[in-house]
Formats: C-alpha cells, structure tokens, sequence
C-alpha cells in the first residue's frame, strides 16, 4: 500500500541520510518534554537531564531512526519503544556498578508510569504546537487571542458573557466563533499528527489515545 508523504515516513525512507538526520533531530527536540519526563519519572530528576542529552547524543549519532520501517505506525510509539530501551541499557549498566545498594528500575513517580507520563507530555506538547499555530492565524484579531484560553476547557458561561460585554459582540457571535476555533484546532491537531504516521488511518487511533491520556492527567 502507498501512504502519502510524511514527515516521519520520509525519515523512515530517507535511512541515515542527512537530511533524515536533520529531521530526526527536530522531531525528537518538539518532543523533549516527554522524553526528559519519560527519564524523570523512571529514574529521577537528578538522572532525567544527564539521560535525555545522552539519548539525543546518541540517537542522532547512531542513527537510530533509519532501523525503523513503515510498519512501525507512528513516531510517538516508535519514540517509546527506543526509550524503554535505552532505559532498559542504563538499567542493566547502573545495576552493575551498584548491584548490592538499589534497584535502579523502580517507579520514581508514584503517580504514574513512565510510559503514562510519557504519553502525557507528549500530548501536552502536541497541542501546545498546535496553539501555537492557532494563535498565530490570530495575531491579529483581539477575540481570537481573547478566546484562547477556552479552547480546551468550557469554561463558565458567566466569563464568556462578560468577555461579549468587554469586546463588544453578542455572546451567540462569540460562541460561534468559539465553536470555529474549536473546529480549527482539531484540524492542526490532526495535520500535526499526520506528520507522525505513515498511514492515514492511524490520525484517529492517535488522536484518541491522546484525548485519553490528557483526560487521565486531569
């Protein structure tokens, strides 16, 4: 089957080419958030920025991505995948040197798993990319800024009410283009995650595994 052209199947076909290089490098830096919470919720602050430099230094170096093929699905999981195993790599050498004080490999984060905080940052600086262009598209217009921060949350119909009064406009204007806004957001969320998958198919199956994940950091 042929999938349209995306950023991650381009660096999955490109191999440990430079350009592959240059655009697994980026991706990883959008995402470092959740890699460095991956690495804070499984071994700790002290450990988490050491462990993240030294996951970049050695991803790009070693060219990581370029073993990965189309059937891996997204980058999301692919991403994962390789931290479970550098993780799993620095479990096995710490243990080595310190086999008779700790176990390296335990939860940190009593809150949540590293794959589950993992998941959620993720998400969180995927739809902070998304906002971002959002609010760039309004730059320029004081209601789409003013609207912003109700994006996400419903809000209370008393704040919106006032907001109406503050702009001048009638509040069933303003929801409308609540409701536009709303509507354009999801269109980036999904054009984000269209860079991240090889196939089409897979923009819903992540989306809702995203929806999930901040639903469970509420």
């Amino acid at each position: 089957m042929n999938f349209p052209t995306t950023r991650w199947s381009l660096i999955v076909a490109s191999g440990d080419s430079d350009d592959a290089r240059r655009a697994w490098a980026e991706l990883a830096a959008n995402y470092r958030s959740a890699i460095h919470t991956y690495f804070r919720c499984r071994f700790g602050a002290d450990a988490a920025e050491d462990l993240t430099s030294s996951f970049f230094t050695e991803s790009i170096a070693g060219g990581w991505w370029a073993r990965a093929d189309l059937d891996r699905g997204s980058f999301r999981n692919y991403l994962r995948m390789l931290l479970r195993r550098f993780g799993a790599r620095h479990v096995e050498a710490t243990a080595s040197m310190h086999a008779s004080d700790h176990d390296v490999d335990r939860l940190v984060d009593d809150q949540a798993s590293p794959e589950a905080a993992y998941d959620r940052d993720f998400a969180h600086a995927l739809v902070e990319r998304a906002l971002a262009r959002l609010r760039i598209e309004h730059i320029n217009s004081p209601d789409g800024e003013a609207l912003l921060p109700f994006l996400l949350d419903r809000g209370d119909q008393g704040d919106l009410k006032q907001l109406a009064v503050e702009l001048g406009l009638a509040q069933n204007t303003l929801l409308q283009r609540l409701r536009r806004m709303r509507l354009r957001l999801r269109e980036l969320l999904r054009d984000e995650f269209a860079q991240l998958v090889v196939d089409p198919a897979l923009i819903d199956v992540e989306l809702l595994l995203i929806q999930q994940a901040l639903t469970r950091s509420e």
